[in-house]
């Protein structure tokens, strides 16, 4: 079925003149993701991000739908788990059509904009220690909801790679301060997210991290500095899972 769903995916992408971002459904925990430049918005002069939808197949053979901001000038995306077209199960080719069709004609453009305008706001507000906090913590909360069985495979290994990354990219940004900095404003963090995401190799790697900067550009936007369903565990220290 997730052949069937993703050609007629391919089929309806040329169809409203999209293009592909990426076609890794050949991988382990791949998925199949596209743009529509029909639906975008400015974030600020040549700075534009456009509307997308993603597919992805998980290791129960679901098939899930996902509404995708796409920024064209770094090539970065943004799963979005809060947006007004939310991420649902696909049962059929003429399903996924549906789906699609809400997002692109009925919601797209109010979807785009909304997006376009919470990165401006973001844009406004200086990075906080509690947002680089919000961002690795939320990354070793996917790891500590790994059972402990599962804590000496490669994927939970890569997931703690990545938080270390990102820590380290976060200390050598407050090490520099100054103005040169790259990371200054919550928009930044947002971007060093999804930068982070384009570029892994590992598919089930680029999904996580996309996921995660939907989660914290929703996090941010709505103000608030922890999302406390994710502190419903007890964390240790960095690295101590």
């Amino acid at each position: 079925m997730f052949q069937a769903i993703t050609e007629r995916f391919e089929e309806l992408v040329l169809r409203h003149n999209g293009q592909i971002v990426d076609d890794l459904r050949d991988r382990p925990s791949g998925y199949l993701s596209a743009y529509f430049p029909f639906q975008k918005a400015e974030i600020q002069r040549n700075d534009i991000i456009a509307l997308g939808a993603a597919l992805k197949q998980d290791e129960n053979q679901i098939v899930s739908f996902h509404p995708f901001t796409y920024r064209l000038v770094c090539t970065n995306g943004a799963l979005r788990p809060q947006s007004l077209v939310s991420e649902k199960e696909v049962y059929s080719p003429e399903q996924l059509e549906k789906e699609l069709d809400e997002l692109l004609f009925s919601l797209g453009m109010q979807t785009i904009e909304a997006d376009a305008e919470r990165f401006r706001q973001l844009q406004q507000q200086p990075i906080s220690q509690r947002n680089l906090d919000w961002v690795t913590r939320s990354l070793y909360h996917r790891i500590n909801r790994s059972p402990v069985s599962n804590r000496r495979s490669s994927r939970y290994q890569r997931l703690r790679e990545l938080a270390h990354t990102l820590q380290e990219e976060f200390d050598q940004n407050r090490a520099l301060r100054s103005e040169n900095t790259q990371i200054q404003t919550q928009f930044d963090l947002v971007n060093a997210v999804t930068a982070l995401a384009n570029r892994q190799h590992d598919p089930a790697d680029k999904w996580e991290l996309m996921r995660l900067g939907g989660e914290l550009m929703e996090t941010l936007h709505e103000e608030k500095a922890t999302a406390p369903e994710l502190f419903a565990e007890k964390y240790e220290v960095m690295g101590g899972v």
